[in-house]
């Protein structure tokens, strides 16, 4: 028998990961699951040199940090999470390595994710978060399209 005692929600707080909110609060109330809701602040940018040109790397990520703490903030508030066990979570890293080692470090049953559906192009060149989670993960995976997101052949 199936049962998801701990889903893992990541989020990036966009449109397409907040359509994927509703799929992961559903199981968890048909399942009595914990939620955990994780958002990667993605490092970017390898060289730091560069990014010395904008100010010190570590305040630039600490003020990512702060932005995420406070969107995170206002996505906990809704009524929507009355009677789930949640809690929340704040990484720095590459988004794909830190919800793979997230889920596998907390026992994870299930993730739940949305997916942004991305052009054929910057698919090839690119790939997705999504594909690298599904691809690696070592429990199943819900990808959760945008109602609006339209197909584009490679």
């Amino acid at each position: 028998m199936v049962n998801f005692k701990h889903i893992l929600y990541p989020t990036d707080f966009s449109p397409y990961s907040t359509v994927a909110l509703d799929y992961c609060i559903s199981l968890a109330h048909k399942y009595q699951s914990k939620i955990s809701i994780l958002h990667v602040v993605e490092v970017f940018l390898p060289d730091p040199e560069y990014l010395t040109l904008y100010g010190e790397i570590d305040t630039i990520y600490k003020q990512f940090e702060k932005d995420a703490e406070k969107r995170m903030a206002s996505l906990l508030e809704k009524n929507q999470f009355k009677k789930l066990d949640i809690s929340s979570h704040i990484i720095i890293g590459k988004p794909f390595i830190e919800i793979i080692q997230f889920s596998r470090n907390n026992n994870t049953d299930l993730i739940v994710m949305g997916s942004h559906g991305k052009s054929a192009l910057s698919h090839i060149l690119f790939g997705s978060t999504a594909d690298k989670v599904v691809t690696k993960a070592s429990c199943p995976v819900l990808i959760v399209k945008h109602p609006e997101h339209t197909f584009v052949m490679p």
